[in-house]
């Protein structure tokens, strides 16, 4: 699953509601060195800062370079909104209800950790979500890798998923849960 981290909030970057960090590839994030030229577009973003979330919104990926990840907030019913916020902790070491989230991470002054869960519907499709180094992005299906089968709302059990499913992801919070099923795209 992808995991991204945010560093000490001394080297923090808030420019038009982007919050921008530097993520190695190893997984360990540090601080952005330097403000972009021009602020960049936010794709409709509109929280100041990633420590305004709150539990049922959604985060969409503003860039996505190998060494640099930008996140921001957006509509839950916008294709580029790829996660939602199933739990926010106070701490960036605490861990989620499972290993099915995904998770973000902030240290410095404003320290906490989302889960995220993926944000879909049936027949989206995604590429880099089975194995994505900066994280999935939704795409057209003719592109795509895996694509979401079956999402059951109010139930968090990875077995209601049909046998052989690549990927079955079951967040149980929040309550009542949610079950999205993932298999690998069929060449045509």
């Amino acid at each position: 699953m992808f995991q991204f981290r945010k560093a000490a909030l001394a080297g923090l970057v808030v420019l038009a509601g982007v919050v921008s960090c530097s993520v190695p590839m190893n997984g360990r994030a540090s601080p952005a060195s330097a403000p972009p030229a021009a602020p960049r577009a936010t794709h409709g973003s509109k929280v100041d800062t990633l420590a305004d979330v709150q539990v049922g919104d959604c985060l969409e990926f503003l860039d996505r370079g190998p060494a640099d990840v930008e996140v921001g907030t957006i509509a839950c019913t916008q294709p580029a909104a790829v996660y939602e916020v199933a739990v926010k902790l106070p701490s960036p070491g605490a861990k989620c209800p499972s290993d099915r989230y995904d998770t973000y991470q902030q240290t410095g002054r404003d320290e906490f950790t989302l889960c995220l869960m993926l944000n879909a519907k049936p027949g989206d499709c995604f590429v880099g979500l089975l194995a994505g180094a900066t994280g999935p992005e939704r795409t057209d299906c003719a592109k795509a890798d895996d694509v979401v089968t079956t999402v059951i709302p109010d139930r968090a059990d990875e077995h209601a998923c049909r046998p052989g499913t690549e990927l079955p992801l079951a967040y149980p919070v929040p309550a009542p849960g949610r079950t999205v099923c993932v298999g690998r795209q069929q060449s045509g």
